[in-house]
């Protein structure tokens, strides 16, 4: 199940993509698109107005739609979002991927963070909106008070992935995940002296002589805002005052367009004056391979395991043959049209025609033409047009799968519902085909 999985069949369209990736460096963006499984022709088009470029593709069995940013801050990241959710309006989850600024020696007590770790956030603040931080702080309440919170479901998956036994896979995963990119990418790891480092400025640190040239993941507090951290005082003093572990400049940006996001990046400096480009091709690729991990372990919403069940019936177990059509709909609360049933009838009608021309009769064709408004609104109507259509004798199996039926309006819930006790509570012989039609339906 778990190979099928991993190369699931092409998006329908931009409604099954619901995480997206943002990349504000060209490097960035090329270390994810190369960890991706899959890559789909970009056929899904844009929404009209929106100028944002993308990269397509999945990672497992998640669609991926990565964002190019056109340069770096807030500003650009806050304004690319607001349009991706024209063109993907089923955006559940927004990772900022790519390189930051480290704070050397992390939480305490002396979580040691070197060039190549890899920060994940679990709060975002922006450092550049007006907090001061004086000489002398005295902490009378946690910045994690006043800020806002991540929702429910990004804090368990927070505390999931740093339980020992995850954090353990990610580090393995990160690891094979790091060894495909340098095949790929070319040469990622380079000694102090290949980079040229002034080894005057080198300092002692404890960690080296423990794990050796393998990238740590850290958790905490990251500061987002569009100046760059250059000062090494200011970056200790606000480290100090908020246990700060990283900074960037994107994250803050997506914050009110996405709760559900999280920043993954890898360590290419230290926040300081000390900045060169050398260690940001290695950054972003630790960024990358973490990313990658992490969505490996991700489930988005609530009932998601049935819902990568139902995908994976869609693709795999029951796709379209000569004697089956399989037709699904994917409820969704977010939006009118995917919490409707009428709406579920009408693209589980459209599918049934469209891989079974001969089931389109003159009969239903002219009921369409004789009042079109008033069928494709009532539900009834077009329950009729269904049945009708299974008691063809070309229809052969019609599988039907509903996810997250739950989410659907309660009203239109009802009604369905009714519809189907009423169905099963009489004989129906005529309608074979429907049985097993709605025997799937129930079963998920």
């Amino acid at each position: 199940m778990s190979s099928s999985l991993q190369n699931p069949s092409p998006p329908t369209g931009r409604h099954d993509f619901a995480i997206a990736i943002f990349c504000a460096l060209p490097l960035e963006a090329d270390a994810v698109a190369t960890l991706f499984d899959n890559h789909w022709d970009d056929k899904y088009g844009k929404a009209e107005g929106d100028t944002n470029t993308y990269s397509i593709g999945a990672i497992g069995h998640h669609n991926i739609v990565l964002v190019h940013l056109p340069n770096m801050g807030k500003v650009a990241a806050a304004t690319a979002a607001a349009v991706l959710r024209t063109s993907y309006p089923a955006i559940r989850l927004a990772l900022v991927v790519g390189v930051c600024g480290g704070v050397p020696f992390g939480k305490p007590p002396n979580d040691e963070i070197y060039l190549g770790d890899i920060i994940i956030s679990d709060t975002i603040i922006q450092h550049d909106f007006g907090r001061k931080y004086p000489h002398q702080f005295i902490r009378k309440s946690h910045i994690r008070d006043n800020l806002p919170r991540p929702p429910p479901s990004i804090l368990a998956f927070l505390a999931k992935l740093q339980a020992n036994p995850t954090r353990n896979q990610l580090g393995r995963k990160v690891l094979e995940y790091l060894n495909v990119l340098q095949q790929e990418l070319g040469t990622l790891t380079l000694s102090c002296k290949d980079l040229g480092c002034d080894e005057q400025q080198l300092v002692a640190r404890k960690r080296s002589t423990l794990q050796s040239g393998m990238p740590v993941i850290h958790f905490g507090l990251v500061a987002s805002g569009d100046s760059v951290m250059k000062s090494g005082e200011d970056r200790d003093r606000m480290a100090l005052a908020d246990e700060l572990i990283a900074f960037e400049m994107e994250g803050a940006g997506l914050w009110e367009t996405f709760p559900n996001c999280l920043i993954i990046k890898g360590v290419c400096d230290y926040a300081d004056s000390h900045k060169n480009k050398r260690w940001q091709p290695y950054a972003a690729a630790t960024a990358a391979a973490a990313t990658k991990a992490v969505l490996e372990n991700w489930k988005a919403d609530p009932g998601c395991g049935k819902s990568v069940l139902a995908k994976y019936l869609i693709d795999s177990e029951l796709p379209t043959t000569k004697s089956r059509t399989t037709c699904y709909f994917f409820f969704k609360d977010d939006f009118a049209d995917q919490r409707s049933a009428r709406s579920a009838l009408c693209c589980i009608l459209h599918q049934l025609f469209e891989q079974r021309r001969a089931l389109l009769s003159e009969k239903i064709v002219e009921r369409f033409e004789t009042n079109r408004e008033h069928l494709i609104s009532s539900f009834g109507e077009l329950w009729d047009v269904l049945i009708l259509a299974s008691q063809d004798k070309n229809a052969g199996e019609i599988v039907c799968i509903l996810d997250a039926f739950d989410e659907c309006e309660d009203q239109e819930r009802s009604e369905m519902t009714k519809y189907l006790r009423k169905f099963y509570s009489t004989e129906n012989n005529g309608a074979s085909n429907l049985f097993r039609f709605l025997d799937c339906l129930l079963s998920i």
